[in-house]
């Protein structure tokens, strides 16, 4: 308009030309400044408004929900990661916004599996762009860093339901933030956990490791660990030195559970006769095995107790190992083959193999190489809660007498009403023997009960008992399913403490949790801390103490979902003052937990001050000083936590300091931002830029944060049994009627005594054995892990999956560290110290927890 035909029209007066020359500066100026935003948009078009190609031969997944590069960097780190064996799969994230440089920047270096595009899964123009009915999955992230979980819960669950709304038979696996969400994701008619949907809940999981680290401290480090991917080079300078922690923790790092078929070799085997073998001879941990029930459906068993559990042809097996191509070896291994095989490396697939030539079992060879295991006997076997028949149909017809005397012992509970399993009788023998004082897991059952136990009780008989209102305290009770212990309901004033009532109690062997969230702040999720803490596979010695320290308005909230379980008690106060500190004996406690606060408030100015009270307070319990009351620690926690002299160095004079310093209280600190891990020890050498795992806090299992478990996410689209396998791990058992019963709101109910609520109580549990003393006290100075692995497998069937030791163990110091830290499955031949704790997979059993006892 100012230049175009300016010779013919132009201004004549001097007012009329000043204009236009301002003019034109204007214009020019305006124009310039809206460049960019014109090049971005002409781009942003072309490269994240457009359509995705599906590559030839390679799956893909759409990732949606809370994209951020934290978030995104998480996920693919894992889900990419060069021990995966051929990742096939490209990542197609769907966001609703353009990346940030950060972003972008990820996305561009790992362009070849990777592509983004804006949009939402709640359009269906958008899902077709991301070929979301091509798709092999759809993975929605969720922000664990929001000030509202349960509107984060809802957006996810929206786009749930929108994707099963386009594409009913998609594949979905949600990340939830709050436990009672999970029941939403049911009420969506094509959610179907027979096609892979699942749900990673984070406070779920984040709540269970927790209890289970009060319960055996460091194991949510070592759990942790082993489900994520990770790979660390151990020639590094500060990593050759014996005196250096670090190098036995990074190579424990390095370790990864991995799913793999066993060989036909195995075929017949017990599982515990395959597991030596897979020790001695494959170099593999092998703590799992999948089996397939009479109707088709696949479950898994942890360390199965039940010695007729025999493995079938083309069994899927469960192992902690480097890298996926090491769990080849359960595949390829061969008796034919590899019997004289003394190096693993060296175990290839062989002729047989490749020919498809029948190898001989281990079965026929293990009575020879393994005199001292039994081959086991006819019967039924129980994986958890499901029971499973010990052979197929075809097997049961060769030996009638046997197949007949099987489908007599389980014909009361075959049949089935509703969605409850009903779990394997108990042997009758066992049952009506053990009447003496020792039986205290067990409940007193009225002679009506034992006529219906012995009758066979399902479901029906189950739900219709009404909980008892009134019992012996002497005696335990538990809820409807057998899995937890459980009480009547306490009043919350009843729960409620003073100082001086607390005074008066004296807590001991305790546990402290300490809650920051004020009267409206959102629900942490309580009861998932405490139902681990009171699983019924845990003996009543090991049932602890509960003491909640916080806001009186706020636990009252919380109160509701936990006033069914025994022994928790109140004290309205807060974390920071040391007086209700000293008032429930903190540095007399098995276990201090300080759990990050979730208020609006906390998220207002700096996000990275969300920890600020939980790493404030964890400071000031290290700060105080107590008088010294070390006699009257058990002596579990003094072997844990105080530490005892290092008898292989020869100093009996080195002692580490008592409960009369806070620095030496055990204590779990839960952190949202990982950054923040450098300022729960002043006095450790992380550097800031350090990753979360490799830091001391949490090598030494003292801190958790909820970001480790993005890993799940990309796991379960791989495996989704290994979602099951740690949620069993860490939440005190999974039974379906009792997630339905908590889903409906009714809280926990309990119930009578049947054998077969008494069968779930025997499940596998993770426990932490000392050297010092008991029957692996023979390895405790200078013995070799491996034998030690072998001789607790064998004798006690128990399996080893680490060591809990102590972080100066090799120093010379007068004042050495009582920090320990954790090494996930040491090689065979690692030296074992008398101070060492070693974590298994053991059960429970009356008999087996009195030889282990450490009280």
């Amino acid at each position: 308009m100012s230049t175009v035909g300016y010779g013919d029209m132009s201004p004549i007066t001097y007012f009329g030309r000043i204009f236009i020359m301002i003019f034109i500066c204007i214009g020019l100026g305006m124009f310039a400044t809206h460049i960019p935003f014109i090049m971005e948009y002409f781009s942003s078009q072309s490269e994240y408004h457009g359509s995705y190609k599906i590559a030839q031969g390679r799956k893909h997944i759409v990732l949606c929900g809370y994209i951020t590069h934290d978030t995104v960097e998480n996920f693919l780190r894992d889900f990419l990661h060069k021990d995966r064996a051929d990742v096939v799969v490209n990542v197609v994230i769907l966001g609703n916004h353009l990346p940030d440089p950060d972003l972008e920047r990820t996305i561009k270096k790992h362009y070849v599996h990777v592509s983004y595009y804006v949009g939402t899964v709640l359009s269906a123009d958008d899902c077709k762009r991301v070929k979301m009915s091509k798709a092999d999955a759809c993975l929605v992230l969720c922000n664990k860093n929001c000030s509202v979980p349960d509107n984060e819960d809802e957006e996810n669950i929206m786009r749930v339901v929108g994707i099963k709304n386009f594409f009913p038979k998609m594949r979905v696996i949600i990340q939830l933030l709050q436990y009672h969400n999970k029941a939403y994701l049911l009420n969506i008619p094509s959610w179907d956990s027979k096609i892979g949907d699942d749900v990673v809940c984070v406070g779920e999981l984040k709540l269970g490791f927790i209890a289970q680290s009060c319960l055996s401290p460091g194991f949510s480090t070592l759990l942790a660990n082993i489900f994520s991917m990770r790979s660390n080079d151990l020639k590094g300078d500060d990593t050759t030195s014996d005196d250096d922690w670090r190098k036995w923790y990074v190579r424990g790092t390095n370790c990864e559970l991995y799913t793999e078929k066993l060989a036909p070799s195995f075929k017949s085997l017990a599982f515990k006769q395959a597991a030596e073998i897979c020790f001695e001879k494959l170099n593999l941990l092998l703590i799992a095995i999948e089996v397939t029930k009479v109707d088709g459906e696949k479950t898994f068993a942890i360390n199965p107790k039940d010695k007729t559990l025999i493995i079938q042809g083309n069994t899927l097996g469960f192992f902690l190992a480097g890298s996926a191509q090491e769990v080849r070896r359960a595949f390829y291994y061969c008796t034919m083959c590899h019997t004289d095989i003394t190096d693993p490396e060296l175990i290839k697939e062989c002729d047989c193999l490749k020919q498809g030539k029948p190898t001989k079992s281990l079965r026929f060879l293990v009575s020879e190489a393994l005199p001292g295991l039994s081959l086991g006997r006819e019967g039924h076997r129980t994986v958890w809660n499901v029971p499973i028949r010990e052979r197929t149909d075809n097997q049961d017809e060769e030996n009638p007498s046997r197949s007949e005397a099987i489908h007599q012992r389980l014909m009361p509970l075959s049949k089935k009403q509703g969605s409850y399993k009903v779990l394997s009788k108990l042997k009758a023998v066992v049952e009506e023997s053990k009447k003496d004082e020792s039986q205290v897991a067990l409940l007193s059952t009225k002679p009506s009960d034992k006529t219906a136990s012995s009758s066979g009780m399902t479901e029906e008989h189950l739900k219709e008992n009404k909980p008892v209102e009134s019992f012996d305290r002497s005696k335990p009770l538990f809820d409807v399913t057998g899995t937890f212990y459980w009480c009547s309901a306490v009043p919350y004033e009843e729960a409620i403490l003073t100082k001086e009532k607390a005074y008066d109690i004296v807590f001991t062997h305790h546990i402290l949790v300490c809650v920051f969230n004020k009267k409206d702040d959102p629900l942490i999720g309580l009861r998932q801390l405490v139902m681990p803490l009171r699983a019924s596979n845990l003996q009543q010695t090991d049932l602890k103490h509960i003491v909640l320290l916080g806001d009186k308005d706020y636990l009252e909230r919380e109160w509701e979902q936990i006033g069914s379980f025994d022994n928790i008690y109140i004290l309205p106060g807060s974390p920071f003052c040391r007086s209700d500190l000293r008032a429930v004996n903190s540095n007399l406690a098995d276990m201090v937990v300080f759990l990050s606060a979730t208020t609006t408030s906390s998220f207002s100015s700096d996000p990275k001050l969300a920890d600020k009270h939980s790493i404030l307070a964890s400071l000031n319990l290290k700060a105080m000083s107590f008088d010294d009351a070390a006699g009257l620690l058990s002596q579990s926690t003094r072997e844990a936590f105080i530490g005892l002299p290092d008898v292989s160095l020869g100093s009996p004079n080195i002692q580490r300091r008592g409960s009369a310093f806070g620095c030496n209280i055990p204590m779990l600190t839960e952190i949202v931002f990982d950054h923040n891990v450098q300022y729960l020890d002043i006095d450790d050498d992380d550097d800031d830029d350090m990753e979360l795992y490799l830091s001391q806090p949490f090598a030494c299992g003292t801190t958790f944060t909820a970001s480790v478990l993005d890993s799940l996410v990309s796991s379960t689209y791989y495996n989704g049994d290994i979602l099951t396998l740690v949620r069993n791990l860490v939440t005190g058992g999974v039974n379906p009627v009792l997630e339905e019963q908590l889903a409906e709101g009714e809280g926990l109910k309990g119930g009578y005594e049947v054998s077969e609520t008494s069968e779930i109580r025997c499940r596998c549990k993770i426990s932490q054995i000392s050297l010092y003393d008991g029957p692996l006290a023979e390895f405790g100075n200078g013995g070799q892990y491996g034998e030690m692995f072998l001789h607790a497998l064998r004798d006690y069937s128990m399996i080893c999956l680490g060591v809990y030791r102590f972080r100066d163990s090799n120093k010379l110091s007068s004042t050495p560290s009582s920090k320990r830290y954790v090494i996930a499955v040491p090689p065979y031949d690692f030296l074992l110290q008398s101070t060492d704790l070693v974590f298994v997979l053991a059960h429970s059993n009356d008999q087996l927890n009195k030889q282990f006892s450490k009280e």
